[in-house]
């Protein structure tokens, strides 16, 4: 088959466009895969591998899930003419690929508890520790296939697009522009917001977290979790895109639509189901700078989520729609055309 540069004027499909609508289906049935399969792939207990009927949901698996199946769609749309998509394919190499894979690795080898269903399940008793390893049983399936993912994107866009789409590669010759425009401005706070998300959860606390970080703005009270890092990561790392973006907000389109749509609303709409939910109080309860923090409020468990982090997700959505439309002419609406993007200023 002969290499295309991505155009969709080709007479054959190339194996990046092929492999795109894989990786794309892949993501959408992540959830299902991963609370059907448990064994390897979740950091709580989940419930007994392969066993339905003993199912655990987490808050913070449900986000991680989230961004991976709204990745899905965006993925398939870019197999159509993935040239067009350089910043998004470049952020699911690096971002959700190698960077979630690196944190998912270091987090077999800290000092974390065994964290998963551990005993009697298909596969026989499952034990907590193998080779003094605690979590194990994810460098077994999590760790290898984030970077098995990485690679197979990796060497199809080195193939096809001739390049391996580094973050500081995805935006070439920006538009030369008089003034900074609103939404340039706005990417560069949005991205900043990013690259500091991790010291600010961590700091604050309180109203952020859905485990014990221990006391709000205390540092010698710290308690790190490897959900609360692989999420942290996945926006950490689109913080130096969204950096790049805003040379060209218009070269970007679909990683900016990604960023509204996914990591804005999506997440803040799962964050706040999570709320409503039947989950046990998650975060630090009881003394603090603030006085003493309840476990419930109203009758709500969580109810401190509801007053920061679900309302911080969708205020960064509506921001970046706000942009989008006044400085781009459109919503990016996920299912908008290709060919759309291309004819918007």
């Amino acid at each position: 088959m002969a290499e295309t540069d991505g155009n969709t004027n080709t007479a054959e499909t190339s194996g990046l466009q092929l492999w795109l609508k894989i990786n794309g289906g892949l993501y959408l049935g992540l959830g299902l895969v991963a609370y059907g399969v448990k064994f390897g792939l979740t950091w709580h207990d989940a419930g007994a591998p392969l066993t339905i009927s003993d199912l655990k949901f987490h808050p913070y698996y449900n986000m991680i899930i989230i961004l991976y199946f709204c990745m899905g769609p965006y993925l398939m749309m870019a197999s159509a003419d993935p040239a067009k998509h350089k910043a998004l394919l470049s952020y699911n190499i690096w971002g959700m690929g190698f960077a979630h894979g690196i944190i998912a690795t270091l987090a077999v080898f800290s000092h974390f508890e065994p964290l998963g269903y551990y005993g009697p399940s298909v596969f026989g008793d499952i034990p907590k520790t193998v080779g003094g390893i605690n979590n194990w049983d994810k460098l077994l399936l999590a760790c290898p296939t984030w970077f098995l993912l990485g690679t197979t994107n990796l060497v199809f866009v080195k193939k096809n697009l001739g390049s391996y789409l580094f973050p500081w590669e995805v935006v070439q010759a920006p538009t030369e522009t008089a003034a900074l425009t609103g939404q340039q401005i706005w990417l560069k706070i949005n991205g900043a917001l990013y690259l500091g998300l991790g010291l600010l959860a961590y700091g604050v606390k309180f109203g952020l977290t859905w485990h014990d970080a221990g006391k709000p703005l205390t540092i010698s009270d710290l308690k790190f979790h490897p959900y609360y890092n692989m999420i942290i990561i996945l926006y950490f790392i689109m913080g130096p895109y969204l950096l790049q973006a805003s040379a060209d907000p218009a070269q970007c389109k679909s990683l900016i639509s990604y960023v509204i749509w996914a990591m804005g609303f999506a997440h803040g709409f799962i964050a706040t189901l999570a709320v409503f939910s039947h989950f046990e109080p998650l975060g630090y309860y009881g003394p603090s700078i603030f006085g003493d923090i309840p476990k419930t409020v109203g009758g709500i468990n969580n109810w401190d989520k509801l007053i920061l982090a679900c309302p911080t997700w969708f205020l960064l959505g509506f921001t970046s729609l706000y942009f989008a439309k006044k400085n781009l002419g459109s919503y990016l609406f996920p299912w908008e055309p290709v060919e759309k993007y291309e004819q918007l200023p």
